[in-house]
């Protein structure tokens, strides 16, 4: 497997301007969440990240880490309390920029199976309004697998294009919810190290909901 072993392009690096933050990257102030069938998913959850820190929410199924990551990409809102991704609430006018500062590594891949994965980088791309496609499928070993459907890739593959889709736009802040569910302790592994070394190389604090290598 052709994993990066240098420095990721400048390209995938840092979202334009982000460098001089210093606030929280993201925040849950005092977090509930029920949802309508009365099923309480997390109680007074208060987390705070900054710049540069990395860290996993360990938990049981039904624990509530899913439920977070979808709050801190304003796909869900909070029964009570507040969320702040990079000092915007998920409500504000404004989210939607600090959204695009964030990567996201569903616990699906949840891929178009019919794109391409240069159709699938090229959506990513158009969304962010920024990124390099060719360097990042370089950076991750994917450049001959540009003309290859998705749905003809394995499952590592896929996993790796979701992965590389993240850093596409070379997000200040990675999401990854459980990367390695559903996969061989080989597949897991390469996903673990694919993390590892992107996240090293680009600066680009990480979240992830369960790791299990």
């Amino acid at each position: 497997m052709n994993l990066p072993t240098s420095p990721l392009p400048a390209a995938l690096r840092r979202y334009p301007g982000s460098e001089s933050d210093t606030g929280p990257v993201l925040e849950l102030r005092h977090v509930t969440k029920v949802y309508r069938s009365n099923v309480r998913a997390l109680r007074d959850v208060t987390l705070c990240i900054r710049p540069g820190e990395r860290v996993c929410l360990l938990g049981p199924n039904g624990a509530g880490k899913t439920t977070i990551i979808r709050l801190l990409t304003g796909a869900l809102q909070p029964t009570t309390g507040e969320v702040l991704l990079f000092g915007e609430p998920t409500f504000g006018t404004r989210f939607l920029n600090s959204k695009r500062r964030a990567g996201v590594v569903p616990q699906g891949p949840g891929m178009y199976e019919d794109f391409t994965t240069a159709d699938y980088f090229e959506l990513v791309r158009r969304i962010y309004g920024r990124g390099d496609v060719g360097s990042v499928a370089e950076a991750f070993g994917l450049a001959k697998y540009l003309d290859r459907r998705l749905a003809q890739l394995s499952g590592g593959l896929q996993r790796r294009v979701v992965l590389a889709a993240a850093l596409l736009a070379g997000p200040d802040l990675l999401l990854l919810d459980e990367p390695t569910v559903g996969y061989d302790p080989i597949a897991a592994r390469e996903t673990h190290d694919i993390s590892t070394i992107s996240t090293e190389h680009s600066s680009v604090p990480a979240s992830c909901s369960r790791w299990v290598p």
